[in-house]
């Protein structure tokens, strides 16, 4: 085949294609930016309107977040469930914070690196999370401030106590932990109370 035979490959379709579908990113990620300005202003409404409601229970509603994760999981035909509850659960985290700092107090055994995974993999990234020494510890912070606690253990609690066990969550070793918090009894998460 001769020189002039050859086909010639122009690589400027290529990089005409690769920067149309830049530019197509950087609009859809200007859009998802502007639809999660709007999902903070929509928070900051509800949390106004939360302020009404007992100030002896904690603002967040764990039923309400498994459902929301649950319903977009389901809907998502391309993302992976993992990265759909990663998203939503980080856009809660952030919006449960700008009502009211709310603190994540655990004690549970184990490997801490594993165990904050799991935890943040429930709770999101913007709660502050310390670890207590003892159950009965991070239950006292839990009943008497903004916090959870988390705990590799179920207790028995006094009937009159306002703590209630509203979710649990799955450790890499097979076993749960139990978040703990001041939840009305319609905000447990199906399962998790029983």
């Amino acid at each position: 085949m001769r020189d002039l035979e050859m086909p010639i490959h122009d690589p400027q379709p290529a990089l005409h294609d690769l920067q149309t579908l830049r530019h197509e990113i950087d609009a859809i990620d200007d859009d998802l930016l502007a639809l999660i300005e709007r999902r903070v202003a929509a928070s900051a409404k509800v949390a106004a309107l939360k302020n009404g409601e007992s100030p002896s229970l904690l603002k967040l509603r764990p039923r309400r977040e498994a459902e929301v994760v649950n319903r977009l999981q389901q809907a998502a035909r391309r993302a992976p469930p993992e990265m759909v509850a990663h998203l939503w659960r980080t856009l809660m985290s952030y919006g449960l914070q700008a009502q009211t700092p709310v603190q994540l107090v655990v004690h549970a055994t184990g490997n801490r690196q594993a165990l904050q995974e799991c935890v943040r993999a429930r709770f999101g990234p913007a709660a502050a999370l310390v670890w207590s020494d003892d159950a009965a510890s991070a239950l006292a912070v839990a009943r008497d401030q903004e916090a959870i606690a988390i705990l590799d253990h179920a207790l028995a609690l006094p009937q009159d106590d306002n703590l209630r066990v509203f979710d649990t969550i799955a450790r890499p070793d097979g076993l749960r932990l139990y978040a703990m918090g001041r939840v009305a009894a319609e905000d447990i998460v199906d399962g998790a109370g029983r």
